[in-house]
This record gives structure tokens, sequence and C-alpha cells, in this order.
């Protein structure tokens, strides 16, 4: 089973969020700027 693992990254200009479905990708690009949600 595959959980799928969203970020979300706040802007001037609003936000972005993309999700990530391989956690050592995951673990790369969370970062204490940004938040993270698990979906």
């Amino acid at each position: 089973m595959k959980s799928i693992k969203i970020i979300v990254e706040k802007h001037s200009d609003g936000y972005i969020a993309y999700p990530l479905t391989f956690r050592d990708e995951w673990e790369k690009v969370v970062s204490p700027s940004g938040l993270s949600f698990l979906g």
C-alpha cells in the first residue's frame, strides 16, 4: 500500500502543493520553512 505525501510551500503570492510517493524524496524536500501533510 502506497501512502501519498503532499508538501505545501508558502510563497508571497500564495501556496504551492504537490504530492510525493517516495519517502526518500519526501524526506529531502521537507524543510523547516515548509508545511507537511500526510494524506
